[in-house]
């Protein structure tokens, strides 16, 4: 069976659908094998398999549609002739190119955005320091407050959290958060719309125990399904000082983060969400508290 008739202008219908639906099916269905394969679908990723080849219906139907009235158009100005052999060649390949384009393209935006995705400091401005170790979990902690959740049967859980003598206002939508001062003005927004979705936000303060100005930990639990939390430490002044993608562990239900006191009874952040580890203000953590390898790694999405 022949991809394209020879016929012109006989053929433009089944030129435009076979090159525009079959290269965006094709697309489409690589990027959603691969990421089943190697990435982290949604919940409801399986559905992929009926609405692609229905989009790719429904695009080649169209596609037929245009290309027929573009037919009509041409055929005014063009009498049916027959393709020759050389110029048929060069077609069939064009299109068995772009059919290769699309599906490297397919499987490279998976694979790309599974590189995005990697665990890692994405910002230290040098005030936290981080220490591994299970040591950590033996101490008393007083424990995260959770202050969003997306689902119904924890609103009831949430809590009012207090940052410094004031409420927290909250203001989260999808993707993004944002910390209103009082006369309604942005204090703190994160943008973590290249990550994923929101699903849940834990937040503690710590700092020195005799301090009235602490620093603020939002832990901010992703798509379920991504095994990803996003952990924004600000300083009081509301200005982001670290940021660190971690890869969170499945089926955990808990928010994972704790505040602790060191020896010289001070507060420190401490995480059991991908391994534990703590987080200490660098000015405030005991001399023997290694500090964490980092620096300035890039950019951060959680700016004021």
């Amino acid at each position: 069976m022949k991809i394209f008739p020879e016929q012109f202008p006989k053929n433009i219908p089944r030129i435009f659908s076979t090159f525009i639906a079959a290269n965006f099916g094709v697309y489409m269905m690589t990027g959603f094998i691969t990421e089943l394969l190697i990435g982290r679908p949604s919940s409801t990723a399986v559905i992929g398999f009926f609405t692609i080849p229905f989009a790719t219906l429904c695009i080649a139907v169209v596609c037929i549609a245009a290309g027929g009235s573009a037919r009509l158009i041409v055929g005014k100005f063009c009498q049916v002739r027959t393709i020759e052999k050389e110029s048929m060649r060069i077609i069939n390949a064009i299109f068995i190119m772009t059919i290769g384009g699309s599906f490297l393209a397919g499987m490279g935006r998976v694979i790309w955005n599974e590189k995005l995705q990697e665990p890692r400091i994405i910002y230290d401005a040098g005030v936290i320091s981080k220490k591994y170790g299970s040591n950590f979990q033996k101490a008393e902690y007083t424990p995260s407050k959770l202050i969003f959740t997306i689902y119904k049967d924890e609103k009831g859980n949430t809590e009012k959290f207090n940052w410094n003598g004031e409420k927290l206002n909250l203001d989260v939508s999808r993707t993004y958060i944002k910390i209103l001062q009082k006369d309604g003005s942005v204090m703190i927004s994160a943008d973590l719309s290249k990550y994923s979705y929101i699903s849940r936000i834990h937040a503690a303060a710590f700092g020195a125990i005799d301090e009235k100005e602490k620093y603020l930990a939002l832990l901010v639990k992703l798509r379920p399904t991504s095994y990803r939390s996003m952990l924004l430490i600000y300083d009081s002044n509301g200005a982001l000082i670290f940021q660190e993608f971690l890869k969170r562990r499945c089926g955990r239900k808990t928010g994972g983060m704790q505040v602790g006191v060191d020896k010289l009874k001070r507060e420190y952040l401490f995480l059991n969400v991908e391994r534990p580890a703590a987080y200490f203000i660098k000015r405030q953590a005991v001399a023997d508290t290694p500090t964490a390898a980092g620096g300035k790694v890039e950019k951060g999405d959680g700016v004021r």
